[in-house]
C-alpha cells in the first residue's frame, strides 16, 4: 500500500512512543510512504518549534524519512477541496504520489474522508483497518 503521513503523524512517531510511531514502524517495514518537500519542510518546523529538537537531531531524522521515502511534488489542488487552504500542499502530494491513503491527525483533512480515490485515515482507522 502506498500511505502519505502528515506531519503531525512524525511528529508524535519521532516525539512519544505510542499509536502514530507504530504506524510509521508499519509502514517503513510493509508499505511505501510517499512525502513532498512542503511536509519536510513542515517536520523541520514542528519538530524544532515545538518540540524544540537539536538542530543536528532534526538534520539526522530529516535524512532517515527522505531516505525511506519516494519525494513528490505536490500536484495543484483547488482551494474549494479543503477549508484550510494549508493543507492543499498534503493532498497534493498524496495525488501526486498516488497513494491510497493518507494518514493525518489534522481535522479539517479528516472530514473530506476520501478525495478522488485516496482515503483520509485517522491513525487509528488506518492502524485498525490494518489490524482488521
Amino acid at each position: 500500500m502506498k500511505v502519505v503521513l502528515d506531519t503531525n503523524i512524525y511528529a508524535a512517531a519521532f516525539a512519544t512512543r505510542g499509536l502514530c510511531c507504530d504506524v510509521y514502524e508499519t509502514c517503513l517495514s510493509n508499505h511505501s510512504i510517499v512525502i513532498g518537500m512542503e511536509i519536510l519542510k513542515e517536520i523541520r518546523k514542528v519538530f524544532s518549534k515545538k518540540l524544540k529538537m537539536p538542530d543536528e537531531i532534526i538534520d539526522r531524522i530529516i535524512e532517515l524519512i527522505k531516505s525511506s521515502c519516494e519525494i513528490v511534488i505536490p500536484a495543484v489542488i483547488e482551494k474549494r477541496v479543503c477549508r484550510d487552504h494549508t493543507d492543499l500542499h498534503v493532498i497534493g502530494t498524496a495525488v501526486a504520489g498516488r497513494v491510497d491513503c493518507l494518514v493525518t491527525g489534522d481535522s479539517d483533512l479528516l472530514t473530506l474522508h476520501k478525495y478522488k480515490w485516496i482515503e483520509i485515515l485517522s491513525p487509528r482507522e488506518f492502524w485498525d483497518r490494518l489490524s482488521g
